[in-house]
């Protein structure tokens, strides 16, 4: 088997959403506290940091989603949609993650009548304490299509369907219609990053009340039958 090439690394810090929380000129502040404690403490071990988080990059509602009985998690695949807010583009994801960067690249995650509009990408994630996670994933613009079943995204990832208990088969579960869960809007903001340092960057949940949110993974219901 061939070696898939590493295009990005990333390195992840979980945070506390509630540390966060409020309406975003609030979250806005305690975002710009914890970049400065963040800073002070890489520049007493040598860690190089530049850049804020001032500027909103990108505005974006996401989703999250998978079958009631989380099948496609539970075989380690992520589907995702965003949708941004200015131009209402739509972006899906199918990723397949795994420690193991053979594991992870042996997936067939091409979609369908791929073209300029889709990538594929190979990732690693570094998670405390300095764990790496690979990823495997294939986007696609989608501007027009809803997922509203499990087959509908089989059928844009056809590798998908190499793994029956990723789509609910396994189980002997017939998948249906999915549904719609209410959605969270994330203001990704600017990315500070120094010579080896990777790339950081915070993102603010936003509900329809406009306070921020963690964020939740959204169920794709399916339905016996």
């Amino acid at each position: 088997m061939a070696r898939e090439l590493v295009r990005s690394r990333e390195y992840k810090v979980m945070l506390l959403p509630e540390r966060f929380a409020g309406a975003e000129d609030v979250a806005r502040q305690a975002v710009d506290a914890f970049w400065a404690d963040l800073e002070r403490v890489l520049d007493e071990i040598d860690i190089p940091t530049e850049g804020s988080f001032d500027e909103v990059k990108a505005h974006r509602r996401i989703r999250f989603l998978d079958t009631v009985e989380g099948s496609l998690n539970g075989q380690r695949y992520i589907f995702r949609e965003r949708v941004d807010v200015e131009s209402d583009e739509r972006e899906v994801t199918l990723k397949y993650r795994h420690a193991d960067r053979y594991v992870a690249q042996d997936r067939d995650m091409d979609a369908r009548g791929k073209d300029d509009d889709a990538e594929t990408k190979f990732e690693e994630d570094v998670q405390p304490p300095l764990v790496s996670v690979f990823s495997y994933s294939s986007v696609k613009i989608e501007s027009d299509r809803r997922f509203e079943r499990i087959e509908e995204v089989a059928d844009l990832f056809p590798g998908l369907a190499e793994n029956p208990a990723a789509i609910g088969r396994g189980c002997g579960v017939t998948l249906d219609r999915l549904d719609d869960a209410d959605d969270r809007t994330v203001h990704r903001r600017g990315v500070g990053h120094g010579p080896g340092s990777g790339r950081r960057e915070a993102r603010g949940v936003h509900g329809s009340d406009g306070r921020v949110h963690d964020g939740r993974r959204h169920v794709l219901r399916g339905l016996a039958g």
